[in-house]
């Protein structure tokens, strides 16, 4: 899985190794030394740090070592955001209520070592006045003088790659988790969470459904860039955008599918344009593609024209 961790980060000497060992009666990763195993390394000390190249032989090499780490800096254009405890353990999917937040930092995305969590990488200003870190319930948000535990376990198809996080994003989310702390919560039953996180079918299943639909000569025509009939783009996309969600609950589905349509634009590259697009479509659409109705249907549409047959 390492080789999914980005290139650019692997090229600096930012690197140590930790190891699980109980502080504070409770069980904590604790940093160490990648040259020299044997000592503690430290967040705000350099020389403490190592190459990636150095982190994974002693990983490999030291039995005691539990996994390899990041270190952020002021030198560095990076920001972390650790989203703890925010993977449902029965599906592996995220909880709606940080799912459209993770979605929204389109950067490099991994699960975290415990496999409940989320850390996002990107290039950032951190929106606190000091620069400190922050942490407030379940969540993190570092830009110097700590470090991550990296796993290079990519979450579904999200980012490879260190992107961009826009400065506006960051402080909302800034002013959201820290300053007023979030609105939303857990859903309260594991159905509930699953009507909303529904990946079931590929891209191209839902393709294929939307095109023997009996909306299917409106999705076509979406589906291949016409506007026609409508007062503006923005429009057709939610028309499409909600045909889509039909199928799927999955908002990352639902951003590559209308990506990869007629009707994209650079404006859908914008992750705040885009994924207020998704919620609006999530709104409005609540009904949700079951296959065993569908079949039944088809059935019963069988059995009245084979009646009817009959008698004429």
């Amino acid at each position: 899985m390492f080789e999914s961790i980005p290139t650019e980060l692997k090229d600096l000497k930012q690197w140590v190794v930790w190891r699980l060992e109980i502080k504070d009666e409770r069980l904590t990763k604790i940093p160490y030394r990648a040259d020299i195993p044997s000592k503690k390394a430290s967040t705000t000390n350099p020389n403490t740090w190592s190459s990636f190249a150095q982190a994974i032989f002693s990983l490999e090499n030291e039995k005691s070592i539990s996994g390899i780490g990041f270190v952020f800096t002021d030198d560095d254009p990076y920001i972390g955001i650790d989203f703890d405890k925010c993977i449902e353990p029965e599906t592996g999917l995220i909880y709606p209520s940080t799912e459209q937040d993770i979605l929204s930092l389109q950067s490099y995305t991994e699960i975290s070592q415990s496999g409940k969590g989320i850390h996002v990488i990107g290039k950032g200003i951190n929106p606190d006045i000091e620069g400190k870190g922050n942490k407030k319930g379940n969540i993190e948000m570092y830009s110097k003088g700590r470090y991550f535990a990296i796993t290079g376990n990519i979450y579904k198809d999200f980012p490879h790659v260190v992107n961009k996080i826009p400065d506006t994003l960051l402080k909302t989310l800034y002013l959201k988790y820290f300053i007023t702390g979030p609105q939303t919560s857990k859903p309260k039953t594991l159905d509930q969470f699953k009507s909303r996180n529904n990946l079931f079918l590929a891209d191209e299943e839902i393709l294929s459904l939307c095109e023997h639909a009996n909306n299917s000569t409106k999705f076509t025509i979406l589906w291949h860039g016409s506007t026609t009939g409508y007062n503006s783009q923005s429009e057709a996309e939610m028309s499409l955008c909600c045909i889509l969600a039909f199928y799927t609950k999955d908002t990352s589905q639902l951003q590559r599918l209308l990506r990869g349509s007629g009707l994209y634009r650079e404006k859908m590259d914008r992750i705040d344009y885009i994924a207020s697009t998704i919620k609006r479509s999530l709104d409005i659409v609540h009904d949700k593609y079951d296959p065993k109705s569908q079949i039944r249907t088809r059935w019963l549409k069988r059995r009245l024209l084979t009646k009817g047959d009959s008698v004429g």
